[in-house]
């Protein structure tokens, strides 16, 4: 029976410890989880038009931490720092990088410009590039254009020679 009483010195300590754990736990705010974004969807003809997602996961107050592109198929996470660094390649084809990003001057707070290149021609190794920006506007981020039109799909179109799959044409935004 818990009849004991408060005075002895065994409760006493024990509910010391405890009045101590719950004022330290107090003290220490909990971690926030990180979130999710889906900043951009992309549809990818070349791959029978598979869906792609480019979301932005942040560390629970804002600070973007990884980026990562993923379909049913598979995902490819990376970091804003590395995007800092140069070209990621976010997609493969056939042992090639296909899609390549990379935001030199991004802050995880605010965004910065992108640069989302990708592979034009499969035989010569060419690659073009889309210019684009991500900001933060009202608490959540958004891509746009260099000139400011809001991307909400990308629509990657195929490029073929003699009927073969060899790049990609071009990537429409809408």
């Amino acid at each position: 029976m818990l009849t004991a009483s408060l005075g002895s010195p065994g409760r006493a300590a024990i509910a010391a410890c405890l009045l101590l754990a719950s004022a330290a736990s107090a003290a220490e705010p909990a971690a926030r989880p990180r979130r999710e974004q889906v900043l951009v969807r992309v549809v990818s003809e070349p791959e029978d038009g598979l869906v792609h997602e480019l979301v932005v996961v942040d560390d629970g107050q804002g600070r973007v931490v990884a980026v990562v592109r993923r379909s049913r198929v598979d995902s490819t996470t990376t970091t804003v720092d590395e995007l800092a660094r140069g070209p990621v390649a976010m997609a493969r084809a056939h042992g090639r990088d296909a899609i390549l990003l990379a935001c030199l001057a991004c802050d995880p707070l605010s965004g910065g410009d992108l640069e989302l290149r990708y592979l034009h021609n499969g035989i010569t190794g060419s690659f073009r590039a889309l210019p684009l920006k991500v900001e933060r506007a009202a608490g959540r981020f958004r891509l746009a254009t260099r000139d400011d039109r809001e991307v909400r799909q990308l629509r990657l179109k195929s490029r073929t020679w003699l009927g073969i799959l060899i790049g990609i044409a071009e990537i429409e935004v809408e």
